[in-house]
Parts: C-alpha cells; sequence; structure tokens
C-alpha cells in the first residue's frame, strides 16, 4: 500500500528461520538463525552468536534485525556474516559453568546443516550477554573471536561498591534470588563469587577479545570492563578496549557518531579474525 523507504527497495537482507537442538543433557533448544545476504545452498559460512541470557530471542524473528535495544545483526548479515540467536536461559536459573552447553549445541546444529564454518566462529553478547560471552571464552576455544558490551566481569567488586549516595546496590543485586542469585554474602559463598567471575580465569583466555562501553550504572560499565581489559592486557592476551565517553548503558541512546564508530570496530573485529 506504501513504501515508506524506497531507499532499501534494491537491498538485500539475510532471511531469517528457526533453529532446533538438544542440549547434551536432553534439554530442548531453540534459536533463531539469520543468514548471510546473498546466502548460496551448500556454501559454509562465518558464524557469529548473539548471546543473551534470559531473553527468548527466538521471539524476534520477525524483528529487523532481531534486536531493537543494542545491535542490528543485519549489518553483520549484509557483510556476509550468518547469525545465530540462542534462548539461554536466565541466569538466576543455572551457573555460569553450565551455560556454555546452550550455545555451543544450537552452534553445532547450524554447522551439521552446512551453513556454519566450525573454524570460523564468534561469540558476542551486551549487558548479561557481555558477561556470559567472557565467561564462555574462558571454558572454550572454539570461538576465534569474541565481542563483550557493557558487561560486568569482577561479582566481588560489584559487591562492596558503596554510590555516592551511602548505597550498597550491588549487595542486594548479587544476593537476591531474582537477580545473580549467588545465595549468600561474600564472605558465605567465597568461591562461587570466584567461580562466578570472568575476570579471575582469564588466564584460560585465548580468544581475541574486543571490549566496548559508555559510563552507565554512576561509571560502573567503564570500571567493569576496564578491568576486563586490564586483566586481559597482564596476560598478554589479544584484547581492544573502546570506551565511549559520555553515553549510558543503553546503546540505542548513544549519539549517532558514537553508535557508528561502535559497529565499525564490531565488524571489522569479527572480518579480521572470521573472514
Amino acid at each position: 500500500m506504501s513504501d515508506l523507504n524506497p531507499h532499501l527497495r534494491d537491498l538485500q537482507f539475510g532471511d531469517a528461520r528457526f533453529v532446533e537442538a538438544q542440549t547434551e543433557k536432553g534439554e530442548r533448544l531453540r534459536g533463531i538463525l539469520m543468514l548471510p545476504a546473498n546466502y548460496e545452498e551448500g556454501k559454509q559460512y562465518s558464524l557469529v552468536t548473539w548471546v543473551d541470557p534470559g531473553s527468548q530471542l527466538s521471539m524476534h524473528i520477525h524483528t529487523f534485525g532481531f534486536d531493537k535495544f543494542v545491535m542490528n545483526l543485519q549489518l553483520l548479515a549484509a557483510r556476509g556474516f550468518a547469525v545465530l540467536g540462542v534462548d539461554v536461559p536466565s541466569r538466576v536459573s543455572k551457573p555460569l559453568k553450565e551455560l556454555p552447553d546452550y550455545v555451543l549445541s544450537a552452534v553445532d546444529k547450524v554447522i551439521e546443516m552446512g551453513i556454519a564454518d566450525a573454524d570460523r566462529l564468534g561469540i558476542t553478547g551486551y549487558g548479561y550477554g557481555g558477561y556470559f560471552t567472557a565467561g564462555l571464552v574462558t571454558q572454550t576455544n572454539r570461538f576465534k573471536a569474541a565481542v563483550c558490551g557493557g558487561g560486568f566481569y569482577n561479582l566481588t567488586r560489584i559487591y562492596g561498591n558503596l554510590t555516592k549516595l551511602g548505597r550498597s546496590l550491588g549487595i542486594k543485586w548479587i544476593e537476591d534470588k531474582n537477580r545473580m542469585d549467588i545465595g549468600g554474602s561474600l564472605w558465605e559463598k567465597r568461591q562461587r563469587y570466584i567461580d562466578s567471575s570472568p575476570l579471575f580465569h582469564l588466564d584460560k583466555v585465548e580468544t581475541p577479545v574486543l571490549i566496548y562501553c559508555g559510563e552507565g550504572f554512576n561509571g560502573d560499565d567503564y570500571t567493569q570492563s576496564g578491568e576486563l581489559f586490564s586483566g586481559l592486557r597482564r596476560l598478554e592476551k589479544e584484547a581492544t578496549f573502546a570506551w565511549y565517553r559520555g553515553e549510558g548503558h543503553l546503546v540505542r541512546y548513544w549519539r549517532p557518531e558514537h553508535r557508528a564508530d561502535c559497529w565499525e570496530r564490531i565488524i571489522g573485529w569479527f572480518e579480521k579474525h572470521l573472514l
């Protein structure tokens, strides 16, 4: 009836389809797969997996680019990447060490379908997804590139953070059964805090990592991302840190020039390591 964006008429975008798989324990998985623009049947492509624990990403199959809050994943499809979004359970229902099976089982399914190249796998996420991405690359070396955005990586620092108004918000957030659900204080559950903090396991990382953030949550985004980068740099791992001064947590509210720069870095990172 109308054509609101005639300048997009001749562009090709990635088609989306559902993907179903099972974990090693037999749990059913569902996700969404965006094929590269100009997809050719029988050709294997670099695969970037987008993770956001607790979100039913498969419900966004009819959302342009799969995600309206942080990223438009059509930008990757337009450059020849296949993109996978997996319905990973909420962080509060599963410990960090159990979550990789939910992603790797779905990735293996796309490889089995003949679409993804097992040697060209990438992983990315924002917020909880950034946390999960960092935790994942401390447990597997299958991914050749990772991008962590606006995440948290050291629960012990969040726990002890005191705001300028004298509030200790991190204590409730980490102990609350509806949030991180660690199940007790830092002194009662010391080992669980360490096990659940990717920062303490960076010596196992072999994947090149791009880290980006603004200054959300009173600067905690920068502090947490800076710790992740400092640790990787100290261990002489391949890592890059992009900090967008003056920006909050939600990328969709960033200034256009910062959003554009961020996407150029993300695309460039995956092109460098996966293509």
